[in-house]
């Protein structure tokens, strides 16, 4: 029995578990009999580069709502907590 075992390029892409490529790969281990692997460094990788991701779509809107504010200072518009202090 073989292991096909994926890559940081297979997952960064879509920062996906559910990318074409890997929606792919699944298909032909499941067709084939083989099983898929992660490598803790891939899995490693791929966590830390979601997280950035979500830190700047954070950014992101954080930087929207201050601009919000900035057009109209009486605004009741509040942040939300960060998730990551809970």
């Amino acid at each position: 029995m073989f292991v096909i075992v994926l890559d940081t390029n297979q997952l960064q892409p879509h920062l996906s578990l559910t990318s074409p490529t890997v929606a792919i790969l699944r298909a032909i281990a499941q067709q084939s009999g083989e099983r898929l692997a992660v490598p803790q460094i891939v899995a490693d990788e791929f966590i830390a580069h979601f997280q950035h991701h979500v830190e700047e779509l954070l950014s992101g809107i954080r930087r929207n709502v201050n601009k919000l504010r900035d057009l109209d200072r009486t605004s009741n518009l509040t942040l939300m907590p960060d998730f990551r202090s809970t």
